[in-house]
């Protein structure tokens, strides 16, 4: 009994041990987690996606070559207000001075190791869902091709008798 008391014990000061320095390494990695928004963002101002692959996920990397960057080297920076952790990712909190100084969130992530902005996450955040009406399905009649009446008539024969 007294061991039984003994391990849940030591189990609970080994969790809350655990926990309290995991807290402590997201408090620590807020400051990190804007630090790589702005670091991002300055990597914008350049227009060159090489330069901003290090401060994205991977899937994000993908997307770069599609963004605008013309479009994007003529932005203002955004001004990172606060970060706030959400497990397992943080949110950054920015002010975007092109858009009327509109508040918005960025999702940073760890990923191997190091903090980097999930742009596809981000993205996700404000994505509005539109569903396209269904198009109304119609039986247009035409005559059959040659291949189309040789196919029947193989799918015919292929049957067993009656």
């Amino acid at each position: 009994m007294a061991s039984n008391v003994l391990g849940r014990s030591l189990f609970v000061a080994l969790l809350a041990a655990g926990w309290s320095g995991c807290t402590a390494e997201a408090t620590a990695d807020t400051a990190g987690a804007g630090a790589v928004v702005e670091e991002l963002q300055q990597a914008f101002l350049t227009g060159e996606p090489s330069r901003c692959r290090p401060f994205v996920t991977a899937e994000s990397a993908r997307a770069l070559h599609d963004l605008p960057w013309a479009a994007l080297r003529e932005r203002q920076p955004l001004t990172v207000l606060d970060t706030t952790f959400e497990a397992p990712h943080f949110r950054v909190r920015v002010r975007d001075p092109n858009q009327g100084n509109a508040i918005a969130e960025m999702i940073v992530v760890r990923e191997y190791g190091r903090l980097v902005v999930d742009l596809v996450a981000t993205a996700g955040l404000t994505a509005k869902f539109t569903e396209r009406p269904l198009a109304e399905e119609r039986f247009e009649p035409q005559e059959l091709a040659p291949a189309d009446i040789d196919r029947a008539r193989q799918m015919q024969l292929a049957q067993p008798p009656k």
